[in-house]
């Protein structure tokens, strides 16, 4: 496996350019990299397909709630066709940031904290 700096444009004019790891065929990584736009892909489709699911069981759910117990907030699937399922309504809080950002700028500069996390993706028209 070799690692290079490759020229390419970077994201941000003070980014530097990506670093590149060309594996050898015989490495984990290339058969990794084989197999994930098609894993991506099967997943892609099933999340969609559990989306679907979920949102039309919810739908029924929150139906059949709303006419027999409309101010209750926790309603169960139980039935002989799958586990029992739980929807439940949360009304949690939240700082509306943009707005604090713009009009409480030092407010949110005191508070505000910098994440850090990586993520994988593919580059729209980058074959290997």
């Amino acid at each position: 496996m070799t690692a290079q700096p490759v020229p390419q444009p970077a994201v941000n004019e003070c980014d530097p350019p990506p670093f590149a790891v060309v594996p050898g065929p015989e490495d984990r990584l290339a058969a990794l990299h084989a197999q994930y736009a098609d894993a991506k892909a099967e997943k892609d489709a099933a999340d969609e397909h559990y989306k679907a699911i979920t949102d039309a069981i919810k739908t029924d759910l929150l139906t059949a709630a709303a006419a027999a117990d409309p101010g209750n907030n926790r309603v169960e699937l139980r039935s002989a066709y799958g586990p029992v399922l739980r929807l439940t309504n949360s009304r949690p809080w939240r700082v509306d940031s943009k707005r604090l950002k713009a009009e409480q700028p030092y407010i949110y500069a005191a508070y505000a904290v910098q994440g850090d996390s990586w993520s994988l993706r593919m580059v729209p028209g980058g074959e290997g």
